[in-house]
């Protein structure tokens, strides 16, 4: 592997660089601004290596350990975050309907603050699937009741 010092026109000469390269490549600079990776058109297997360290107030050299995330590890963490933030949605709601039995979709919504009255309703949905609430009596002058509160 041929090992190459740039320290001249660096973008223009490892773009080249990259799209010459029949094979996969090492690449190491000491800066790249966000999603600077993304524009280098390195081959399928590559590494890129980015020195994105700085010194902090006291002069202490902090190393900032880059990757780029693969899609299933992304779709792991999307996955993963879906389901806590469900999780705890669930728990907000079964809070407020502990307290107020008789709010409506709309007023659990406005308790919560982040979440519409249509996003409530699924929650509730997936609450009363699971057996953990039942509505008794209708949308109007009924109430929620709470059969279990945790998820087995």
């Amino acid at each position: 592997m041929a090992v190459t010092l740039i320290t001249k026109n660096i973008w223009a000469t490892l773009t080249k660089a990259a799209k010459l390269s029949k094979t996969k490549s090492m690449v190491a600079v000491a800066y790249f601004g966000q999603q600077g990776s993304s524009m280098l058109p390195l081959k399928k297997g590559s590494m890129l290596l980015v020195d994105a360290s700085e010194k902090d107030e006291n002069g202490v050299t902090v190393i900032f350990k880059l990757r780029k995330a693969t899609q299933k590890s992304s779709e792991k963490t999307t996955q993963k975050t879906t389901q806590e933030t469900t999780q705890k949605t669930a728990d907000k709601i079964l809070e407020i309907i502990k307290i107020n039995p008789n709010y409506s979709r709309t007023q659990i919504a406005e308790s919560i603050g982040n979440i519409t009255a249509d996003g409530v309703k699924y929650q509730l949905e997936q609450l009363k699937s699971k057996g953990r609430i039942k509505r008794i009596g209708g949308d109007k002058g009924g109430y929620w009741e709470i059969l279990k509160t945790e998820d087995k």
